[in-house]
């Protein structure tokens, strides 16, 4: 397994939450907020660094959340999509020689682990990335050689475009919940729906 040490972890959360009329950075599933859930998933692991970049509603999102040794920053573009976010994340990251590797989160992803992270750290080399509905996404992992390529995306697609540029060096985790996140209230009913029936 590669050293945490040399992995940057970077959470996105620089979203408006259009759909959903409030940030769902702040949603709670049970009894935690989503982004706080995403930051505690990383608490046990010794990354290099641990960055959050934050952009709508970030006056209502920091006061309440325990960063845990994450730093903040404001992705003042958020307007223009997750790239933007991106960007942020690989100039801080290549300021910061230790940083081999990229371990990007989204804070709308109720079902992601700890243990999942290891999955991911576990088996990366190039690319690590997460596979549900037949299609690749996040939570991911990509190596130093790739940050170029991820400065240049633009709008609102995120990593995928390199993921699928580069599928044959992608090694992937099943992660089948990962295409759960929260957009709209139907999302969040759904999740409580999911809680519902597992007890």
């Amino acid at each position: 397994m590669i050293s945490p040490k040399t992995i940057g972890v970077v959470i996105l959360a620089a979203g408006s939450s259009s759909r959903l009329g409030r940030p769902k950075q702040l949603v709670e599933h049970e009894g935690k907020r989503l982004l706080q859930h995403a930051i505690d998933c990383c608490e046990k692991l010794s990354f290099g660094a641990k960055h959050i970049i934050l952009g709508a509603n970030s006056e209502k999102i920091l006061p309440l959340t325990n960063l845990k040794g994450f730093t903040s920053y404001l992705n003042e573009s958020w307007q223009n999509g997750l790239s933007g976010s991106i960007q942020l994340a690989i100039q801080k990251a290549s300021s910061n020689p230790k940083i081999q590797h990229l371990l990007f989160l989204l804070s709308d992803q109720p079902f992601i682990t700890s243990t999942l992270i290891e999955e991911l750290m576990e088996v990366h080399e190039e690319i690590t990335a997460c596979e549900y509905k037949w299609q690749l996404g996040v939570p991911a992992i990509f190596s130093k050689k790739y940050f170029d390529e991820l400065a240049t995306l633009t709008g609102d697609k995120g990593a995928k475009p390199v993921l699928m540029r580069h599928k044959e060096v992608v090694k992937k985790i099943v992660f089948e919940k990962g295409s759960i996140d929260i957009d709209t209230e139907e999302d969040i009913e759904q999740l409580n729906a999911l809680k519902q029936s597992a007890e």
